[in-house]
């Protein structure tokens, strides 16, 4: 079995180290586990691919990164809380990581980091760890102060 742990930001921290402890426990359990992340570091394990050393994929989250917060703006009544839209970021779903995957498994994809709308094009089963409230809320990444959704 291949699994595939998807997440976003540095593995040395939050969501994203315990996705690779996850991850670890998973190979010494004798499973092919990988994690793909935006981490600037792989902590020397040839199974994590980072998109953090991809100049052009950095480009794309920086960009992602300035049009979110313009649309924020736009938003009425908004709390200044963590608040994401999924719209922008990579479309991992095309990558021979996730391709070579039988369970893609996310945890944090926040950041710009994956594009929810590519989700969609996964054919495999999707495990999703809620490591925060975004994907019940539609934005906030917990729900104090944040109604309605």
């Amino acid at each position: 079995m291949n699994i595939l742990h998807v997440v976003a930001g540095e593995l040395t921290g939050g969501a994203a180290r315990g996705a690779y402890w996850l991850h670890c426990g998973l190979k010494a359990q004798g499973v092919n586990s990988r994690i793909l992340t935006n981490s600037q570091t792989t902590l020397d394990d040839e199974a994590v691919v980072t998109t953090g050393k991809s100049k052009f994929l950095k480009a794309v989250q920086a960009t992602g990164s300035i049009l979110e917060n313009f649309l924020l703006k736009f938003y009425p009544n908004r709390q200044k809380t963590m608040f994401s839209t999924g719209m922008w970021g990579i479309n991992f779903a095309e990558m021979p990581v996730c391709k070579e995957a039988d369970i893609v498994h996310l945890h944090w994809i926040n950041g710009c980091f994956v594009n929810i709308r590519h989700l969609a094009s996964i054919n495999k089963p999707i495990v999703w760890t809620i490591r925060d409230m975004w994907p019940l809320t539609g934005g906030c990444h917990y729900a104090m102060g944040c109604k309605n959704y």
